[in-house]
């Protein structure tokens, strides 16, 4: 069974094999059956294509478990092993991430099997900014699949949330694949025994204390042919949601605006406001991602549906900024402490900073008086503006806006406030 036959029973599209083809790759290993698999698949697909100049990043996470010195040689030979597979075929790089797993485990209060999954995400997240054409690929096999199913099950997963995943992705903007979707754990063994690969089979997979290894027990796969035409319904489904994703992911990244120097990016509020929850959940995450934030848990996921967002130094406000109003994603601070700036020419009682001024403060309109707190806050300033803008008090009692240092915004309409 090659990756081409794999690529043909589960009907991947023309452009799909093209993006495989034109773009590097980044492969989430372990040793195991499933990613030695990969390994082999990718290895023999660049060598079919003649792709020797094909970038492939193998990435590792090291849990820090403590293996019998036996188990830790038998691992050590894999790797080796795996170098042999690739055999000059395509340009490869390891790149290991050693984190204490059980120690991150009982610091966030989650399981091993979730924490090491966070861990990996978030490390893999950082490769694939630096790569971002670059194609994951994962070694998740049907028998995964299936598990996953059960699992989102018994934790109350909406329909939405249900399929656990397809053949090829669009996940928050990068392209995943997984060549053994279509086959099951013991396929996958079939085939590296009849290739004569050897791999690593982790200990852990038999520990008991893990839920999916329950379910691996307790509710064994009776049909695999039967499984697999579920997948395929599922995967027919989501192909036309995915379809949908990558649209709205290339209108978003079109429409926003990236302002390096103050690490931050912008987009139109009433574009984000017309999202669906999901969508803007999706906005928030990928670009706090960009910047370095993760939301771990799912209350911290749930925090980010709240505008504004303060989590030091990461911020999530609406800010006008050139007489629109906008929805800024940043990293910094929160507010900026410029020095009172020098007036000239005017005959100055007082400079109050915008963020100091109370209810008292008011500005005499032609129908009365209107409260200057207000104004400032039908405005849209953000906290960073505020802490930015300074308002000169006359001894008239007229007051005048300037504009202070690196303010992004202009406001008129003030001419003098009674105090």
């Amino acid at each position: 069974m090659s990756l081409e036959h794999l690529l043909k029973i589960q009907a991947i599209e023309p452009h799909e094999t093209k993006a495989l083809i034109e773009n590097d790759w980044i492969l989430s290993f372990s040793g195991g059956a499933d990613s030695t698999l990969c390994l082999y698949y990718l290895s023999e697909f660049a060598r079919k294509h003649k792709l020797k100049n094909k970038k492939l990043i193998i990435y590792y996470v090291d849990h820090n478990i403590n293996y019998s010195s036996s188990i830790s040689n038998k691992r050590e030979a894999v790797f080796k092993n795996a170098v042999k597979i690739l055999n000059n075929n395509v340009k490869y790089s390891w790149h290991i991430i050693k984190k204490n797993i059980p120690e991150i485990s009982k610091r966030y209060k989650k399981g091993l099997e979730h924490a090491s999954s966070r861990i990996r995400r978030k490390y893999l997240d950082i490769l694939r900014r630096q790569n971002e054409s670059a194609v994951t690929v994962f070694g998740h096999s049907l028998s995964d699949w299936y598990e996953t199913l059960i699992m989102r099950i018994n934790r109350g997963a909406s329909r939405e949330n249900l399929n656990p995943f397809g053949v090829f992705e669009n996940n928050l903007g990068y392209i995943e694949f997984r060549p053994l979707s279509g086959i099951t754990r013991e396929e996958v063994r079939k085939v590296l025994k009849e290739k004569n690969i050897n791999y690593w089979d982790d200990p852990e997979n038999q520990n008991m204390k893990y839920l999916r290894n329950q379910i691996r027990t307790q509710a064994p796969i009776l049909n695999a042919e039967g499984l697999r035409k579920s997948f395929e319904n599922f995967t027919l489904n989501s192909k036309e949601e995915n379809k949908k994703i990558q649209n709205l992911v290339h209108k978003l990244k079109e429409e926003t605006i990236e302002i390096k120097k103050n690490r931050e990016y912008r987009i139109l509020y009433n574009t984000y406001s017309n999202l669906s929850t999901e969508s803007r959940q999706w906005y928030m995450q990928y670009y706090l991602k960009k910047l370095g934030y993760y939301a771990f848990t799912s209350a911290a996921r749930e925090k980010l549906k709240q505008i504004p967002f303060h989590k030091p130094p990461y911020h999530i406000e609406i800010e006008n900024w050139h007489n629109n109003i906008y929805l800024v994603v940043r990293r910094g601070q929160k507010t900026l402490n410029y020095k009172k700036p020098q007036i000239k020419n005017i005959n100055v009682y007082d400079i109050i900073k915008a963020e100091d001024i109370t209810k008292k403060y008011f500005i005499s309109l032609s129908f009365g008086k209107k409260s200057v707190k207000k104004i400032l806050s039908e405005k849209k300033l953000s906290t960073r503006q505020r802490s930015n803008m300074y308002l000169p008090l006359s001894k008239e009692n007229g007051l005048k806006i300037l504009q202070a240092p690196l303010s992004v915004y202009d406001i008129k309409d003030i001419n003098s406030v009674d105090k």
